[in-house]
Order: structure tokens, then C-alpha cells, then sequence
């Protein structure tokens, strides 16, 4: 975006819209790349989609679709739809409430940390699948989690430490501790044949959880 561009279709004087970028530049929403040249941040993405999915400010959709795009290149989402995204930063949008978090401060610049927010404070899953466990923090119904299911996968196999299979699977690991013994639990998986999930449903690694010792056999993975 350039301040001429800017100038012509706001109706604003350049001085006018130079001001509003120094601010916006202070806040992170946008960096320059060239003189007089810049772009919209993750940061500002963000801020822009959670504008218009809320109605707090008005947006257009021209503007919106500019948002999820930039979200998609900066968060390595190419190949995820524009409504597995919309649908990820929903679920966000949830989160942020919950914690009274504003959005103006969340750092947005990698998607593996904005999946803090969606997470329990002590996260503990036990026996139930982390798509349920979201849903329950954020007192959403399942089904809008498992829309952004994807999503939320690829940004836990970026935030947890992740252990590779013989196959070329990954899975995303929590570690328990139950009868004060340490517990491995796979939340997060990205599977040759059914890709990004939180449910686990790949073959492999039903496997292995079928064989009992997974704290042992995770490390003897992670030895290799």
C-alpha cells in the first residue's frame, strides 16, 4: 500500500495519512518495506478479521479476504481453506474473551502461539481428545472446533515437542503425570493419510498407543 493509493481512496491528505500510519507502525499493525510503501502485519491481519467477524468496527469484505490472505501466508496456511482460518480465528476471538485478553495486544506474528489461548490454564487432558477439551474451555460446541480442527493441529505440532514415526507421521506430545508417574499423550498429529488432526486416527500411531509403554517407545522414536 503506498500513501498516494491511500490518499486517493480514503478522500484523506497524504500528511493526514502519514500520521495514521506512524501510529499504526507504533502499534504494530503495519511495517514499511519501501519509502512510502507498507504493509499490513500478521498483527494487523488479525486485528482486521476479528473486526469484521465481530461487527466491532466496519470492514469490507474486500478488506477481510486481504486479511485472511496475509494470515495464510505468514502463518504457512496455503494449503487450509479460507474458512478453516475464518473458523481458527472464531475460535480466538473465544479465547481472548475467556482470558480478558484485548486483541490489539495478542502477538499474532506465528500461529503456534496464538494457540495458547485456546488451552486450558492447566492443561490436563487425560483420557479425553484435545478436541474436547477445547471445546469445554471455550464453551463452544465441538463442532465449530472440529471445523478449525486442521488449524489448531499444525499450530500445536509447532508449539509441543513432536515425535516422528517410521512412516514419516508426526504427533504432538504432552507429557502427564499420573500416580506420579510421567504419561505421554499424542494431542496433535499430522498423518501421511489423514493429515492435520486432533482426533488420532492414524494407523501408525494407534499402533503404537496399542502397545502399552508409550513414554518408552516415544523415546526410543526420538533416539533414532
Amino acid at each position: 500500500m503506498s500513501l498516494t493509493y491511500l490518499s486517493k481512496v480514503t478522500g484523506l491528505s497524504i500528511a493526514s495519512i502519514y500520521r495514521k500510519m506512524l501510529e499504526l507502525l507504533s502499534m504494530g499493525f503495519v511495517e514499511k518495506v519501501n519509502k512510502g510503501q507498507y504493509v499490513v502485519t500478521a498483527r494487523g491481519a488479525l486485528l482486521l478479521s476479528v473486526a469484521y467477524l465481530t461487527g466491532a468496527i466496519k470492514i469490507n469484505e474486500v478488506a477481510f479476504k486481504y486479511a485472511i490472505m496475509k494470515l495464510k501466508e505468514d502463518w504457512e496456511l496455503e494449503d487450509f481453506s479460507d474458512d478453516e482460518v475464518k473458523e481458527y480465528i472464531s475460535l480466538l476471538i473465544k479465547g481472548l474473551i475467556r482470558l480478558g485478553r484485548k486483541i490489539e495486544d495478542f502477538c499474532a506474528s506465528n500461529l503456534s502461539r496464538t494457540a495458547l489461548v485456546l488451552l486450558p490454564d492447566n492443561l490436563r487432558i487425560g483420557t479425553k481428545s484435545l478436541d474436547q477439551v477445547i471445546a469445554e474451555t471455550l464453551n463452544v460446541p465441538l463442532e465449530l472446533v472440529r471445523k478449525a480442527e486442521r488449524v489448531i493441529a499444525k499450530a500445536l505440532l509447532e508449539l509441543l515437542p513432536v515425535v516422528t514415526l517410521n512412516d514419516g507421521c508426526k504427533a504432538a506430545l504432552l507429557i502427564e503425570e499420573s500416580a506420579g508417574k510421567p504419561v505421554v499423550r499424542p494431542v496433535a498429529i499430522k498423518c501421511r493419510i489423514n493429515g492435520y488432526a486432533l482426533r488420532l486416527n492414524c494407523p501408525v500411531l494407534t499402533s503404537i498407543m496399542n502397545k502399552g509403554n508409550l513414554l518408552k517407545i516415544f523415546h526410543l522414536y526420538e533416539n533414532k
